[in-house]
């Protein structure tokens, strides 16, 4: 349909292999999906390691015109993410509000 926006999917963040994901996915995510959701609630923490990595990957995603969206419900996260000013440079969105299919 002209002039529909598409929602991309979700992407959850595995908890395990966090570092790894994010290193290994950024230039394609960003090429592929300018508009990404990254679903955290899965992390135990969110650490100074993470936070860079997610910096690094925002910064190629918006090279490509998109942005990320992290789609966090825990207190926990959001706390963290409060304190270190993240939710200024990225939109942050209750995992509730997300519809459609998870992809890992």
């Amino acid at each position: 349909m002209k002039g529909s926006i598409r929602t991309p999917t979700p992407y959850v963040v595995p908890p395990d292999r966090v570092i790894e994901f994010l290193d290994a996915r950024a230039e394609s995510l960003a090429k592929e999906h300018p508009n990404l959701t990254l679903i955290l609630d899965e992390l135990p923490v969110l650490d100074t390691l993470i936070i860079a990595r997610l910096i690094v990957l925002l910064r190629e995603v918006r090279e490509h015109g998109g942005t990320v969206r992290l789609a966090v419900s825990r207190p926990g996260l959001l706390e963290t993410i409060r304190i270190n000013a993240l939710d200024r440079i990225f939109d942050v969105i209750p995992v509730l509000g997300l519809v459609g299919g998870l992809s890992a």
